[in-house]
């Protein structure tokens, strides 16, 4: 892909291109954790918010590629928590604009009322009479999804670090012992 350039030739970014490193993998993992996450993809999360740790594990394992620096524990925990916290808005931003398309619980129990008119009429005039609440649920989700999810990201995020860096792990036995020779080998 050539780099775009304006009339006096100078190199032109594009919006992703601008992001650094750490941003780009914080999108995308928010991306994979809010896809995951949202209507009924969130089954996906039942397994021990499955869908938040592999958005966290995507997002660490595009930053270990795309960087040249190890990647620390904290560091895959912070990066997988932001992640997180970005796919619980992201996925109650996707679910808000299924609702308002008529594509959630409401509009699929209408449809099912439709479909079948004698076995879903109970359910209808439960969901239709709590309409005014659902901003404030909204907030309340994003609020408990997001803490929930930031714990189960920063979870993925840290295993993502052990499991995609590049850094040889530290032996415990050779700092402790200096690296040298030990009293054992007769080098007194």
């Amino acid at each position: 892909m050539r780099p775009n350039k304006d009339r006096d030739g100078y190199e032109v970014m594009n919006w992703w291109q601008r992001r650094s490193v750490w941003e780009q993998s914080a999108l995308i993992g928010s991306a994979v954790t809010g896809g995951l996450s949202s209507s009924y993809m969130g089954a996906v999360n039942a397994c021990c918010c499955l869908g938040v740790i592999l958005g966290a594990l995507v997002a660490v394992y595009y930053y270990a590629e795309h960087t040249t620096s190890p990647v620390r524990a904290g560091d895959g925990a912070v990066l997988g928590a932001v992640s997180g916290g970005g796919g619980a808005v992201l996925a109650t931003a996707v679910e808000t604009g299924m609702r308002v398309l008529g594509m959630g619980v409401r509009g699929a129990l209408e449809q099912a009322a439709r479909v079948a008119p004698g076995a879903f009429h109970d359910w209808t005039p439960i969901v239709r009479g709590h309409e005014g609440w659902e901003v404030l649920w909204m907030i309340i989700k994003v609020g408990a999804e997001g803490i929930l999810f930031g714990i189960f990201g920063a979870v993925g995020g840290a295993v993502g670090a052990v499991l995609f860096s590049t850094e040889p792990p530290v032996s415990g036995h050779q700092e402790a012992s200096g690296g040298g020779a030990s009293k054992r080998d007769g080098s007194d």
